[in-house]
C-alpha cells in the first residue's frame, strides 16, 4: 500500500447558523455537510467551504488584517489550497473531502475592506463535498488521496 502525502493540517474550524460564525474544535460531516450549519442539506457539493492561511496573506500584504473566519469558511488550512484542483481528494482522519468547486467572490467581502474582492477574486476558497462521514479535528492532518 502506497503512504499517502502529508499536504498539512487543520488550523480552524467554523460552523454558522443564519445569525453568526461559531469557532468549533471538532466538527461532523456527513455526505449532506457539515451537521449543524446552516448550509447542511441544502447543496451538498458546496456544502463545504475552505480557505487556507494563505489566502489570508493575500489580504494581509495589502495591509488588511482580517480575522480567520472571515471569508465565512468552514476549514482553514495552514498550506495553499490552491494546489489542489476540482475532483481531488483529501483525507482528514476518516472523512474523505472531494474539492467540487472554486469559491467565487461574494459580494459581502467588500465589508471586510474595498479592495479584499479584488485581491480575493481567483483566491478565496474551494468547496469540498463529503464522500465519507466523519469527525474532523482542528490540528488533524491532511492527506492526499492518490
Amino acid at each position: 500500500m502506497k503512504a499517502k502525502n502529508i499536504l498539512g493540517k487543520v488550523l480552524r474550524l467554523f460552523t454558522s447558523d443564519d445569525i453568526s460564525q461559531k469557532v468549533e474544535k471538532k466538527i461532523q460531516v456527513d455526505k449532506n455537510g457539515i451537521l449543524k450549519d446552516k448550509h447542511y442539506q441544502k447543496k451538498p457539493n458546496r456544502a463545504i467551504l475552505a480557505s487556507s492561511k494563505h489566502i489570508y496573506n493575500l489580504v494581509k500584504k495589502e495591509n488588511i488584517n482580517i480575522e480567520y473566519g472571515s471569508l465565512k469558511e468552514n476549514i482553514i488550512f495552514n498550506f495553499n489550497i490552491h494546489q489542489l484542483h476540482i475532483g481531488d481528494q483529501v483525507q482528514i482522519g476518516e472523512v474523505i473531502l472531494e474539492i467540487s468547486d472554486n469559491c467565487t467572490i461574494c459580494g459581502q467581502l467588500k465589508k471586510l475592506g474595498d479592495k479584499v474582492p479584488d485581491i480575493l477574486k481567483n483566491d478565496r476558497g474551494i468547496f469540498l463535498k463529503a464522500v465519507s462521514s466523519g469527525d474532523i479535528n482542528v490540528d488533524d492532518l491532511v492527506y492526499e488521496v492518490p
